[in-house]
């Protein structure tokens, strides 16, 4: 069994045998419902490493949900910080509208893009 993820133009995407498995597209991320809030943030610090969330359209709750980006995978994968660098950094290009909390920049090192 081949296990792999790639981000692309479209967004993070998880393979087993050349079938997708699971998908996060830019095109299926919302807006904070709280306007004044980020849209793209870290979840809290505890033992483990912080995790990337980002909002969802529910459909059963008739709104958007803030959720930690996770592809569900259990093995270890090791270029896991590059992987979501590069979601954030696809977040940044293809969804400009989109408020990326500061941390998440700092974390990834895309200072750079600050607008």
């Amino acid at each position: 069994m081949t296990t792999h993820i790639i981000v692309d133009e479209k967004g993070i995407h998880h393979y087993c045998n050349r079938n997708i498995v699971h998908s996060i597209t830019y095109a299926e991320l919302h807006p904070n419902p709280e306007t004044d809030q980020y849209d793209v943030l870290l979840t809290e610090y505890d033992e483990s490493a912080p995790g990337l969330c980002i909002y969802f359209f529910e459909p059963e709750l008739k709104k958007a949900t803030r959720k930690t980006v996770n592809l569900n995978i259990d093995t270890v994968i090791t270029n896991g910080n590059l992987l979501l660098k590069n979601f954030v950094k696809g977040i940044l290009i293809f969804r400009p509208d989109l408020k990326i909390a500061p941390n998440v920049l700092d974390l990834y090192q895309l200072g750079e893009f600050r607008k």
